[in-house]
């Protein structure tokens, strides 16, 4: 027996249709579904309204019948996307069937329009082929669609067919098809910028590269935000972190924490707060004390709040010291030379370094060094790697002092911009790889990827 809600709508959408949301979430809802095939709308009108001595040259023979059967393959993916787009999850098959055509009736008709619309720009005409591709482009994008909702069909057990297919493969399937027409509209970018003036299609490199790495990006949030695990490599230097504290506890001496000398805008000052807040749980669990020499009043008081949570949250608030937690200097050597005197007469047993250093981080790192510290590093700062390589027993490199912050914190947007960065190497590596061998049989390729590179 088929379900009773099978010629309704969802009951994700009746939710949301009755106002389960308020009236901005609903508006950003709408903006959301909509915004994106709207924008091709107005991509595909641009392109149409182009005068026909400003558009690229073809590669090859009938090659704008292919452009147009990406452009109305994309749009009616959009489309699918902006009807569904409340429950992918649960498409009862009348609706399923309906908007489907729906969509494609809208697509064969805006292809007529633009066809007519083409009669008068200069140097263009209207062409039935080119309006026969754009419906087959549209038929083809409708069929995946079609397949990936399972035809809103329930098996045997009354359960939706449509599963998590939509969810998984609609995204990729329209990124691949808007960046596979980016790039072949792209060719000879250069005439087309100097004449219209108004695109600077020589850079959509940039912009291909940044929707797949958006792309990415948001693929891992998704999946961190469902609970699934992202694997991250264990780094040495957590376990470094964790020796030094240890071995201050044993001597009986505090620690101290530097989060650099920026403020709060500076992705490193929070990537060593993250670090900071494992370090204080350590020295919680340890009844050790902490020391945080800081140079800024907001740094200041995120450090206080960062390191009294830690220890509540190991059982420990009677160790905690707000003295401990201190702001020194706004100024760069006059910080220095607070954090030196910290050093000298306190005698920490472990100093860790971690966040935004610059001329002064040699002169942390070799008072520290001369006082017989165990001291364990971090920056992104290039130029003063040396230095702390030179006189911390450990440190985190760059992209390391990153990770490090990431595989502690395990923040899912943290999570998701480290597995991001790690695939988008993977893909343009992989892309160098294949233009090399692709270059090699066909030499001609280089001028290509010359203009669009």
């Amino acid at each position: 027996m088929r379900p009773e809600n099978n010629r309704r709508l969802s009951p994700t959408l009746h939710s949301f249709v009755d106002g389960a949301a308020t009236t901005p979430r609903l508006m950003l809802h709408l903006s959301m579904r909509w915004m994106p095939a709207v924008m091709c709308l107005g991509i595909i009108f641009y392109l149409s309204s182009r005068p026909a001595n400003t558009l690229p040259a073809m590669w090859f023979r009938n090659m704008d019948k292919i452009l147009h059967g990406l452009e109305y393959g994309a749009l009616s993916l959009l489309l699918f996307r902006a009807v569904f787009m409340p429950d992918f999850y649960h498409i009862p098959r009348t609706y399923l069937i309906r908007n489907i055509l729906y969509i494609f009736l809208f697509c064969l008709i805006f292809a007529a329009t633009d066809e007519i619309h083409q009669i008068y720009v200069p140097g263009r005409s209207a062409d039935v082929r080119d309006w026969l591709f754009d419906a087959g482009g549209a038929v083809l994008a409708l069929a995946y669609c079609w397949y990936c909702a399972g035809g809103g069909r329930h098996d045997r057990k009354g359960r939706w067919r449509t599963g998590k297919r939509v969810g998984k493969k609609y995204y990729s399937i329209i990124v691949v098809l808007i960046c596979l027409f980016l790039f072949i509209s792209s060719a000879g970018a250069e005439e087309t910028a100097s004449k219209t003036g108004l695109f600077q299609v020589g850079n959509l490199n940039v912009l291909v590269a940044m929707i797949i790495f958006s792309f990415l990006f948001i693929l891992f949030l998704r999946a961190v935000r469902k609970g699934r695990t992202l694997h991250l490599r264990r780094i040495a230097g957590i376990d470094a972190i964790e020796e030094a504290v240890g071995r201050a506890t044993e001597m009986g001496r505090p620690v101290m924490f530097v989060p650099g000398i920026d403020d709060l805008d500076e992705i490193q000052t929070l990537a060593g707060i993250a670090i900071l807040g494992h370090v204080a749980r350590v020295a919680a669990r340890y009844d050790s004390s902490l020391i945080v020499p800081t140079c800024t009043p907001l740094v200041l008081t995120v450090c206080e709040e960062t390191v009294r949570e830690n220890f509540i949250a190991e059982g420990r608030p009677d160790v905690f010291r707000p003295d401990n937690i201190r702001y020194l200097s706004n100024d760069q050597f006059a910080f220095a030379a607070g954090v030196d005197g910290i050093i000298l007469r306190e005698r920490p047993a472990a100093n860790i370094f971690m966040g935004a250093f610059y001329a002064e981080s040699l002169i942390l790192a070799e008072t520290g060094f001369e006082a017989g510290c165990i001291q364990v590093s971090g920056t992104a700062i290039i130029p003063q790697l040396p230095f702390f390589i030179a006189a911390c027993d450990y440190t985190l490199l760059a992209e390391e002092f990153y990770a490090a912050s990431a595989y502690l914190s395990r923040d899912p947007k943290v999570l998701a911009g480290i597995k991001t960065s790690d695939w988008f190497k993977v893909f343009v590596i992989a892309v160098l790889i294949i233009g090399i061998i692709a270059a090699n049989i066909y030499p001609g390729l280089l001028d290509v990827l010359k203009k669009w590179f």
